[in-house]
Formats: structure tokens, C-alpha cells, sequence
């Protein structure tokens, strides 16, 4: 078992990263918050088998992201409540199509997950958070033709697999 010295002297310094994660994942500060102490919640409760990982930094990052998606997952699940469901036919396509939504949601989300880090950061940033191509800038540090050059590319990354799924 870890001693609790050993796992503050590991862990704690990870915070930052695994803060960042949640919080590019979740969209809200608060909410990765949230998450990054669940993931400590949950790894002091797997202290036992922290020896034995090699890479430290890497198993709490899946961690967190793995536990992310889950909060996404019930979010999306949520969102469909079953007494709000209508009985007609024309309604139940209208939910079908709703759900078949929710779901290419759910797989572009997964998609970006695999683009590489700016990418995914300027994705997000333009198309999900809706910010313009200045505030991109000032939060990335990049410049518009660097922004616009790993935009597209995320775009087409992005259309090619959906096309495959």
C-alpha cells in the first residue's frame, strides 16, 4: 500500500495537468474542479495497485479523461428523460433523430479527443466554444495562419473519420 507521504509527494504535483485535461474536456472550470477531485478520490482508493504503474502522469491522465467521458456520457443520457418521451409515431421519430444527433455528438467528441493537442485545442476553442479567431490567438499564442492552417486540418481529420464510423 502507498503510504500517504509517497502519494502526495507523486500525485499532487500532477494537479495542474489533470486539471487541464478536465477542463478541456468538461468546458467549466468548476466542473473539472469537480472532476480532478474525484480522480483523487478514486486513486486514493486504488492506492494499493499505484506501485505497480510506470507511468504515473500517463495512468492518471486516462484516468481523468476516462472518467470525463463518463460524465459527458451521463449528461448526453440525461438530456433524454422518459417521461418527456411522446407517445406518437411522428414523435418517436423526432426522438429517434434526436438520439441519432446525440450520438454523432458523441463520436465527433471522440474523434477530437484523437487529433493532436493544438489541433483539439483550436477545434474546441473555434467550434465548440465559439470563440473568434483574435481570442484564439491571445489563448493559444499562435498566430491566425497557424490557427486557421491547424483549424482546417481538424476539420478535414475530423470529416474524414466521421465519414468512416
Amino acid at each position: 500500500m502507498m503510504p500517504a507521504s509517497l502519494f502526495k509527494q507523486l500525485l499532487l504535483p500532477l494537479y495542474p495537468r489533470l486539471q487541464h485535461v478536465a477542463l478541456r474536456m468538461l468546458g467549466n472550470v468548476e466542473d473539472a474542479e469537480d472532476m480532478v477531485q474525484e480522480v483523487y478520490m478514486k486513486l486514493w482508493g486504488k492506492r494499493e495497485e499505484l506501485p505497480d504503474v510506470q507511468n504515473m502522469e500517463a495512468y492518471c491522465v486516462a484516468l481523468t479523461k476516462n472518467m470525463c467521458i463518463d460524465r459527458l456520457r451521463l449528461a448526453e443520457v440525461d438530456r433524454v428523460d422518459v417521461d418527456d418521451v411522446p407517445l406518437s409515431l411522428a414523435a418517436a421519430d423526432d426522438v429517434a433523430s434526436q438520439l441519432e444527433r446525440q450520438d454523432a455528438v458523441e463520436q465527433v467528441k471522440l474523434i477530437i479527443e484523437t487529433l493532436p493537442e493544438k489541433q483539439q485545442q483550436v477545434v474546441t476553442l473555434r467550434d465548440i466554444r465559439d470563440c473568434t479567431f483574435e481570442e484564439i490567438e491571445e489563448q493559444t499564442g499562435l498566430t491566425a495562419v497557424n490557427v486557421r492552417a491547424l483549424l482546417s486540418r481538424a476539420r478535414k481529420t475530423i470529416r474524414e473519420r466521421f465519414k468512416r464510423v
